[in-house]
C-alpha cells in the first residue's frame, strides 16, 4: 500500500467517557461516533501523563516522560529529543501544525515545516507552582474559573475556531498540491479544556437534561488518599461549587465544549471530504488526557484514575479496519511508530493489534504504570524478567 496522508487532531482534556461511542446517556459527538464507525477505536489508550505539557511531550517523542524529562507544565518540550514531526521532516515530508502545542517558546525547532497560530508555555516558563510536589500550594484562581462556568464564549473557545478555520483552509488550498510525499497535519484544540464557557447553543442542548451527579461527588463516599486531599485542596474548584445548581453547570459547561469540538472536528472532517482527500488520508483522533469531571469531587487533571489516565483513540482511513474495537492496552507511546508507518495495512483483531512493535528502548517497561503507596502520580517501573 502506498503511503498515505495523515490528519492527526487532538483535543484537551477530554475524558473518553464522554462520548456518544462509549454509550455516554447525554453526551453528543455524531462525528466522532461517525469517525469510530469508520475506523477502529482502542478501549483502552492511555496518556504518558495526566498533565497537559509532559503528555503533550511524550505524544510528540514517543516515550514515557522519565526517559524524556519534561515532567510537568513548568518544564516544556523544546525539541531537543526527537519527535515524529522531525523524522517525517528529515524525510522531506510536509509536517504542519495548527493550534495548540504547549512546547516551551516560539522559534525553537520543534520539527516541524510550519506551525501556525501555535500556543505555547507564558514566556517559556509555563506553571512554576506544578514545581511543587508536597503540601501543593492553593490555586488562587479557582474561584474564578468555577465562576466561568456556563454559557458563553472565552478567549479558548474563539480560538479553537480560528484552529478550526485555518485547517480547513489548509486541506483545500495546500492539502492537493503534490509535493511529490504525502502529508502530515496535526491540528490541535483546547475544547474541552477549563474554563467550562460552553457557547450557549452548545451549553443550553444539556442545561435542562438530567445530567446527574459525578460519581462519588459526595464527602463521605471520596477517598482520602493523601496525594488526592492534597491535589483536591489545591486545586479547590469544587470549594465553589456550593450547590447542585452549581455543579450542573459545570457539567453542563463541559458538555457543551465537547460538543463544540466535536462540531469543529466534523468542520475539519468535511474540508478533508471536499477537497478529494478522504481516500489517500489516515486519521487520528486522540486528547492529552482526561478530565475528573468531578470524579470523588475533583476538577481539572493531574490523578491516575481512569477518568484523566484513560484518553479517546480512533484511527480511520485506507488500510484500517472498519467497525473494530481494541481491548488491548496501548499508550501515546504506541502512536509514535505509527505514525511514522502511515501506509503499512493494520490488522486488528479482539484482543491484539499487528502493527509496528515499540522501539527497543521501551521493552521491559509496564505499559500502564503502577502507583506508589503514597501518590496515584506516575511512576515507572521495571516489569520482571
Amino acid at each position: 500500500m502506498p503511503s498515505q496522508n495523515l490528519l492527526v487532531i487532538m483535543s484537551d482534556e477530554h475524558n473518553p467517557k464522554v462520548t456518544g461511542y462509549e454509550g455516554h446517556p447525554v453526551a453528543e459527538t455524531p462525528n466522532l461516533d461517525r469517525l469510530a464507525a469508520r475506523g477502529t477505536r482502542f478501549d483502552a489508550a492511555y496518556t504518558t501523563s495526566p498533565v497537559c505539557i509532559p503528555a503533550r511531550a511524550g505524544f510528540a517523542c514517543g516515550k514515557y516522560i522519565h526517559q524524556i524529562g519534561f515532567w510537568d507544565n513548568a518544564d516544556a518540550y523544546d525539541g531537543t529529543v526527537k519527535s515524529w514531526h522531525h523524522e517525517l521532516r528529515a524525510r522531506g515530508h510536509r509536517v504542519v501544525s495548527i493550534g495548540k502545542l504547549h512546547f516551551r517558546l516560539p522559534g525553537e525547532d520543534h520539527g516541524f515545516t510550519e506551525e501556525q497560530v501555535p500556543m505555547h508555555i507564558i514566556e517559556g516558563k509555563g506553571d512554576l507552582m506544578g514545581l511543587v510536589r508536597d503540601d501543593l500550594p492553593r490555586r488562587g484562581g479557582a474561584k474564578k474559573m468555577a465562576a466561568m462556568a456556563g454559557p458563553g464564549e472565552s478567549p479558548y473557545t474563539f480560538y479553537d475556531k480560528e484552529i478550526c478555520s485555518r485547517a480547513q483552509v489548509w486541506l483545500r488550498e495546500e492539502g492537493p498540491k503534490d509535493d511529490g510525499k504525502p502529508w502530515v497535519l496535526f491540528v490541535s484544540f483546547v475544547a474541552p479544556h477549563f474554563p467550562l464557557t460552553a457557547p450557549p447553543e452548545h451549553f443550553y442542548r444539556f442545561w435542562n437534561r438530567d445530567l446527574g451527579i459525578p460519581k462519588l461527588y459526595a464527602r463521605e463516599e471520596r477517598p482520602h488518599h493523601p496525594y488526592v486531599e492534597d491535589y483536591r485542596n489545591s486545586f479547590c474548584y469544587d470549594d465553589y461549587f456550593d450547590s447542585p445548581e452549581q455543579v450542573k453547570r459545570a457539567l453542563a459547561g463541559y458538555l457543551g465544549l465537547v460538543r463544540y469540538v466535536d462540531e469543529n472536528i466534523g468542520k475539519v472532517l468535511a474540508a478533508l471530504e471536499e477537497a478529494g482527500l478522504m481516500a489517500n488520508t489516515r486519521i487520528m483522533y486522540t486528547s492529552d488526557h482526561g478530565d475528573n469531571l468531578g470524579s470523588r469531587g475533583l476538577w481539572g487533571k493531574s490523578t491516575m484514575y481512569e477518568e484523566i489516565a484513560r484518553v479517546p483513540l480512533i484511527i480511520a482511513g485506507p488500510g484500517i479496519p472498519e467497525g473494530k474495537r481494541v481491548a488491548t492496552p496501548v499508550s501515546h507511546v504506541d502512536a509514535y511508530p505509527f505514525i511514522l508507518e502511515r501506509g503499512r495495512p493494520v490488522r486488528v483483531r479482539e484482543g491484539h493489534a499487528s502493527g509496528p512493535r515499540p522501539r527497543e528502548d521501551r521493552r521491559g517497561f509496564s505499559r500502564i504504570a503502577p502507583c506508589s503507596p503514597n501518590t496515584t502520580a506516575w511512576a515507572p517501573r521495571r516489569a520482571p524478567s
